[in-house]
């Protein structure tokens, strides 16, 4: 450029005192692992490229040929990209301790326009409301994203809540999968909050969490008042929603006579056996509604 501003992140690197021994390649810098006292070094190199709108390629694979990032070194070579390698590196990039936002927002945004996928998968990934807040934030402007899968994380109520913020403003997601978080009431009252603005959801998975009857009469409510009903799919098994939680499901659902299909997952909840006979006459009373119990 005529302004003396490196046009690659090659050379910024270069300028700063990063040494290539051989070639212009980013891939033939030393190969040994980045110390924890250069994770500053980077996170400048990486902002200031961010700043510069330039390509992050070179860097994402040099974190990877160095050990830090394994799936990142993809970016630098002709190996294809799989929707797991993305995954894979969300979930380091998010868990890095020496990284800050700044940093691992930059490092997602770039790893997400080089491969664009429809659906973000960290279950099982230790993720606290933390992560979430920055996950949140990147994907509100996402155009791509349509299912989220943290299922088995540290989410809790506040996670939940950033994540109904998200889909206030991104109502390209229909699929949410928050089994095993330690989900309470609130934050099924956080959730149809967002429904009431984005009822674009198909598929929500709340299994294994500590929604009560509370919970679900917030759910029935919402299912009840809305008038063009795409929620499909719900999963609350092993929430301790009760008889009265079930019942007020029930009377929501048979109020939406133009439900075409609908698969409601309810074991392990607590019922009496009063209530699972009622399960029984609702189902045969109601063909398109697959009730588990």
């Amino acid at each position: 450029m005529s302004d003396g501003v490196p046009r690659t992140v090659e050379s910024i690197i270069r300028l700063q005192g990063a040494k290539d021994t051989k070639k212009d390649g980013i891939e033939d810098l030393p190969r040994e692992p980045i110390p924890a006292a250069f994770i500053p070094f980077w996170e400048n190199r990486i902002v200031l490229a961010s700043k510069l709108r330039l390509n992050l390629k070179p860097i994402l694979c040099f974190l990877g040929t160095h050990g830090k990032f394994p799936t990142a070194e993809k970016f630098g070579n002709s190996s294809v990209i799989t929707s797991d390698d993305i995954h894979l590196l969300f979930k380091y990039v998010l868990k890095e301790p020496k990284f800050s936002d700044i940093t691992k927002t930059v490092l997602l945004e770039a790893i997400l326009k080089e491969k664009p996928i429809d659906a973000i998968v960290l279950q099982e990934s230790r993720l606290g409301s933390n992560e979430i807040l920055l996950l949140c934030e990147i994907l509100k402007t996402n155009p791509t994203i349509e299912a989220l899968v943290l299922t088995s994380n540290n989410i809790g109520d506040k996670g939940v809540q950033y994540i109904a913020e998200l889909l206030k403003v991104n109502r390209r997601i229909n699929d949410l999968a928050l089994g095993d978080n330690s989900i309470t009431d609130q934050g099924m009252r956080y959730l149809m909050e967002a429904y009431k603005e984005n009822s674009n959801l198909i598929e929500l998975r709340l299994e294994e969490n500590k929604i009560s009857s509370q919970g679900a009469g917030i759910l029935a409510i919402a299912i009840a008042s809305n008038p063009n009903l795409k929620l499909s799919v719900l999963h609350l098994r092993g929430n301790p929603l009760g008889d009265d939680g079930l019942e007020l499901l029930l009377r929501a659902l048979n109020k939406k006579a133009d439900i075409t299909q609908f698969n409601l997952d309810i074991g392990y909840n607590y019922l009496s056996d009063v209530s699972r006979e009622r399960l029984r006459k609702f189902c045969e009373d109601n063909p398109k509604i697959t009730v588990e119990y």
